[in-house]
């Protein structure tokens, strides 16, 4: 549940989401 978390809100928490993370929450939205 904290990865998706972390990729439904990527801007909760910066630090503890990985770049691979981010580039998907990105290609999400």
């Amino acid at each position: 549940k904290a990865k998706i978390i972390a990729i439904h809100n990527p801007t909760a928490e910066p630090e503890k989401t990985p770049p691979a993370t981010k580039k998907a929450a990105k290609k999400t939205k």
